[in-house]
C-alpha cells in the first residue's frame, strides 16, 4: 500500500514538474462578442514547425459549443492551428485549450491558454417597427407576349392531330386489300395471283416497309380464303382459321404452310419481328403455291397444260 501512494506521489511530481516546464502560448479569438450561431474564428500558434508533437485537449462536442471546422497551416515555419466553433446558447463560453507533449514523452512543452467569448442573442425593436396596410392584388391583362406561347401550341397541337388523323387515313386506303362479299367477275385465284404479282412487284420490303408488305400479304390471303372456302378469315384468328380449314378440301400440307405464313405475318405486325430476306421469298413464293394447288380455274387447266408437255 505504502509502495503504491509512493508511485503515485512521483508521478503527480512529474506532471506538475512538466506543466511548470511548460510554455503558455495564448489563443485568440477574432473577437469577444458573438451573436447566436455566428461562426467564432479561433486561431494559435506552435512557434517551430518542425517539432514533433502530440496534444490533447478538454474539448468535447456539446451543446454549449460546436466544432465547424479547423485546419493547420505549417507554410510560414510555425504551426498555425485554426478553428471555426459556433455556440446557439446566451452567456459565456470559455475556449478549448490544448496541451502539447513531446512525442513518445510525458514530457509537456506548450500550454495554450484560451478566452473567454460572450454570446448573445439579436436584438430586435418590436416596439418602433412601422406597419403598412397591404395593397390589394392588381389584376394585370396578360400580354401579346405571354399569350403567344398558349396560341402557337394550341395552332401546332391541332396541326399535328390533322396531320396524324390524315397520314392514316391515307395509310389505311392505299394498303387496304377491298373486302367484298360481292363475287368479282374474275376467279379468286386468278385475283389472288394478280395481287401478290402486284406486292412482289412493289418492293416494300427494300424500301424498308416490311410491316406494310405482310399486312398486304395477310390481306390477299384472308380475301383468297374468303372466297375459296367461304371462310370469313377477315374477323378471326390465325387459329380460327386454321380450324376451320380442317373441314375444307385442302391438304394437311397446305393449311400447315399457310399457317407459317400467318403467323410470321402477325410476328411481324404486332412484334415488330423481321425475317431475313430468304425467308420473306419463300413465304412468298409458299402463298403463289397455296393458290395454284388449290385455284378452281387452275385446277381445270392442269390436264391441258399436263397433256401439252407429253405432246412436246
Amino acid at each position: 500500500m505504502k509502495k503504491r501512494i509512493y508511485i503515485i506521489y512521483v508521478l503527480c511530481i512529474i506532471c506538475c514538474t512538466s506543466y511548470l516546464n511548460a510554455q503558455n502560448l495564448t489563443g485568440k479569438a477574432d473577437k469577444g462578442k458573438y451573436m447566436i450561431g455566428e461562426p467564432i474564428k479561433y486561431y494559435f500558434e506552435i512557434p517551430d514547425s518542425k517539432a514533433n508533437l502530440n496534444f490533447t485537449s478538454d474539448f468535447h462536442f456539446s451543446d454549449t459549443l460546436m466544432l465547424i471546422n479547423s485546419s493547420v497551416d505549417t507554410s510560414s515555419g510555425k504551426i498555425k492551428y485554426s478553428y471555426t466553433f459556433a455556440s446557439f446558447f446566451e452567456g459565456k463560453h470559455k475556449l478549448p485549450e490544448f496541451q502539447f507533449y513531446q512525442a513518445n514523452t510525458a514530457k509537456q512543452v506548450y500550454n495554450i491558454v484560451s478566452p473567454v467569448v460572450e454570446i448573445s442573442s439579436p436584438v430586435i425593436d418590436t416596439v418602433n417597427i412601422e406597419t403598412k396596410q397591404l395593397k390589394p392584388i392588381i389584376k394585370v391583362p396578360p400580354t401579346f407576349k405571354e399569350v403567344l406561347p398558349f396560341s402557337l401550341g394550341a395552332l401546332l397541337a391541332a396541326i399535328i392531330t390533322i396531320a396524324v388523323i390524315y397520314f392514316f387515313k391515307k395509310k389505311k386506303q392505299q394498303g387496304s386489300v377491298v373486302k367484298t362479299q360481292d363475287v368479282p367477275s374474275v376467279p379468286e385465284d386468278t385475283e389472288a395471283l394478280d395481287h401478290l404479282n402486284k406486292l412482289k412487284q412493289a418492293r416494300l420490303i427494300e424500301n424498308n416497309q416490311t410491316k406494310q408488305h405482310y399486312i398486304l400479304l395477310s390481306e390477299i390471303l384472308w380475301q383468297y380464303i374468303f372466297r375459296r372456302f367461304d371462310i370469313n378469315a377477315f374477323e378471326m384468328t390465325t387459329g380460327q382459321i386454321m380450324e376451320s380449314l380442317h373441314s375444307k378440301e385442302i391438304s394437311q400440307d397446305d393449311i400447315k404452310t399457310l399457317n407459317n405464313i400467318f403467323s410470321t405475318s402477325d410476328f411481324v405486325k404486332f412484334a415488330k419481328y423481321l425475317p431475313d430476306m430468304q425467308t420473306n421469298v419463300k413465304l412468298m413464293e409458299d402463298s403463289v403455291n397455296i393458290v395454284k394447288h388449290n385455284g378452281s380455274s387452275i385446277t381445270d387447266e392442269q390436264p391441258t397444260d399436263k397433256k401439252e408437255e407429253d405432246d412436246a
